[in-house]
């Protein structure tokens, strides 16, 4: 589980980050965090000033099409998921989870019920795939493009793969 850090302590980071010429590395090291969490520290209190160090309080709720345009944001401009978090203001966690969503349920899975008790979610997407031979001939345009988009996305990421394994073994000879 990640550490949780005190308001405190992440605006002594951000000042500390401000005040010196140390950058990312050198303030983690200083710190004792990883150099990711004090580079996106940075870039929240960038974009929201000190408030968006500030933990959340009250659970926020995203409706179905927020999230699909989320995921869609993510894959069509191959960005990191903190990239599309900072985007749309909300924690990458979201981003992350939204995305698994998306690639086990497609589209539809947005629409399932949060966390229903374990054997449920097997029966709710059973009856979703039964519904979807009821849909629209412009629903189903719409979920042939996103299946695209996403065979696209994992033809991309299949082709980085293979070259980073040529570029390994071309370094190893």
């Amino acid at each position: 589980m990640a550490k949780k850090y005190t308001f405190d302590f992440k605006k002594q980071v951000i000042e500390h980050y401000f005040k010196s010429n140390d950058g990312y590395g050198l303030t983690a090291w200083h710190f004792q965090v990883p150099v990711g969490t004090v580079e996106s520290w940075v870039k929240l209190y960038k974009r929201k000033g000190i408030d968006g160090l500030k933990p959340i309080t009250k659970p926020r709720c995203f409706s179905p099409e927020f999230k699909y345009k989320v995921v869609r944001y993510f894959i069509n401009n191959h960005l990191s998921q903190n990239q599309a978090a900072l985007a749309f203001d909300i924690h990458f966690g979201c981003v992350v989870h939204w995305f698994k969503i998306y690639q086990k349920y497609s589209k539809a899975g947005f629409s399932m019920t949060l966390n229903p008790p374990q054997g449920k979610a097997d029966k709710k997407m059973a009856q979703k795939v039964k519904k979807n031979s009821e849909k629209t001939k412009e629903e189903l345009l719409e979920m042939v493009s996103d299946l695209e988009v996403e065979v696209a996305y994992l033809k991309k990421l299949d082709a980085l793969l293979r070259q980073k394994r040529l570029e390994k073994k071309k370094s190893i000879k």
